[in-house]
């Protein structure tokens, strides 16, 4: 197992076939956020996932 975690920060949205949340990475232990990031997915029209677009944040 990694070091961290990477979990959504509750705000998913999504319009037809375009989804976006905020996500933070933290240590799996516990402690403070290391990073936070804007993720963006398109999805087919089978609902997966055909592109993945990440942003970091800090």
């Amino acid at each position: 197992m990694g070091t961290f975690v990477f979990r959504s920060r509750g705000n998913t949205d999504r319009l037809h076939d375009v989804v976006k949340f905020n996500w933070e990475m933290a240590p799996r232990d516990g402690g403070e956020v290391a990073g936070v990031g804007l993720e963006i997915l398109m999805l087919g029209p089978d609902g997966r996932i055909v592109s993945d677009y990440q942003f970091i944040e800090g």
